[in-house]
């Protein structure tokens, strides 16, 4: 089992200012517990967009780097899903 507590909760940060305009951004994610992990943009109904990530990654802290500009101008979440804990950061891309 992975660390547990609120300071170990699996989170989705941004480095760049939000909305996010033309260009690169990194994500910075805590995965508290190791397993199989997704990262995509959906739209707001649900539906997924883009899969920026999937595969097996341990407890621990990471970084991906996303480019903004395969997504069309609009309202999207990034999702975070690791086993049954899934947690979501809304995103505005304004080109």
């Amino acid at each position: 089992a992975g660390p547990t507590g609120p300071g170990n909760a699996m989170r989705i940060s941004l480095t760049s200012p939000n909305p996010l305009q033309v260009g690169k951004t990194t994500l910075g994610l805590a995965i508290p517990q190791s397993g199989n992990v997704s990262l995509s943009f959906k739209s707001l109904d649900g539906s997924r967009c883009k899969k920026l990530f999937y595969g097996e990654l341990t407890s621990g802290t990471y970084e991906r780097t996303f480019d903004g500009n395969c997504l069309a101008s609009g309202s999207y979440l990034i999702s975070l899903e690791n086993g049954n804990i899934s947690v979501q950061k809304e995103i505005i891309v304004a080109h």
